[in-house]
């Protein structure tokens, strides 16, 4: 299986942390992923369905030069802090898995977690 890269607004998919505050997207200050999101996102998905082994197959990052049988597609929504009723961080994904042999879809499903915290510092509440 092959792992795109998700596909997302560019602020969501860049190195910069997001912070929603009534329907306002802003950056933290001072603080950065230690690489873009996207890539990020990409590796620790294709590790997540290796050791989890949810597909059959081994799994590797679209792009690397080996011919998969299906494809996970993505699309991300939010990946980030919102204030609006409390602190959440905040993770919302629609995901496909496609056969790379007729395009057909196998499977599509919207992703969402979500983790309160009490404050800036992150503690749970």
């Amino acid at each position: 299986a092959g792992v795109d890269e998700p596909e997302g607004p560019q602020a969501l998919i860049g190195d910069s942390i997001v912070w929603r505050r009534d329907g306002t997207i802003a950056f933290m200050s001072n603080a950065a992923w230690p690489g873009r999101a996207s890539d990020l996102l990409q590796a620790m998905l294709a590790e997540t369905i290796t050791r989890q082994g949810l597909l059959d197959a081994g799994v590797s990052n679209r792009g690397a030069g080996l011919r998969n049988d299906v494809e996970v597609r993505w699309d991300l929504s939010a990946f980030d802090i919102d204030e609006g009723a409390g602190l959440e961080a905040r993770f919302i994904a629609h995901v496909r898995i496609v056969s790379t042999r007729d395009r057909k879809l196998l499977k599509a499903e919207i992703v969402e977690e979500r983790e309160s915290f009490s404050d800036r510092s992150g503690e749970k509440p």
